[in-house]
């Protein structure tokens, strides 16, 4: 993985991944992220002040959002 890691270059098409080529240093931090998916929090998380308490999926949602969507989160949201 030490070795795997420096080597992973972002993918231009999907800008929160990385390319699958070369195919042989992929295996490695394949496997870390399989370790950190199955070892994620189950409950809920909270961002600081908030008036309720998101669901993971809601979060996830509000962080991968630009501030115009944001926006309309927490508008809906309230």
């Amino acid at each position: 993985i030490i070795k795997c890691l420096p080597l992973l270059q972002t993918d231009t098409a999907k800008p929160g991944d990385v390319l699958i080529h070369p195919h042989k240093i992929t295996h490695a931090p394949d496997a870390l992220r399989g370790f950190a998916v199955s070892h994620a929090r189950p409950e809920p998380i909270e961002p600081r002040g908030a008036r309720i308490p998101y669901t993971a999926d809601m979060w996830e949602d509000y962080n991968a959002a630009d501030e115009a969507t944001r926006a309309m989160l927490r508008e809906r949201w309230k």
